[in-house]
């Protein structure tokens, strides 16, 4: 096991923040309708996937299992 995918992961975290996208990816609502509750929108779990996209063209196995990328939503709140 190498540590591309754990690094990965803390690289993701580290990029999103970085990145501005606490504004464009974390905690994005949009709401339904008038009186309705809001929900997360799946605009930002879009551009976390094309971060990571990118993140990969650069080194390949970054951000490797399903559970790592759960852990970056989760410490995103996305």
């Amino acid at each position: 096991m190498s540590g591309r995918g754990r690094s990965g992961t803390l690289g993701a975290i580290i990029a999103a923040t970085h990145a501005g996208a606490t504004g464009g990816l974390v905690r994005e609502q949009q709401v339904v309708e008038e009186g309705a509750t809001s929900f997360t929108s799946a605009a930002p779990v879009s551009a976390l996937v094309d971060l990571i996209v990118s993140m990969r063209a650069n080194r390949d196995g970054l951000v490797e299992l399903p559970q790592q990328f759960a852990y970056v939503r989760r410490i995103l709140g996305i």
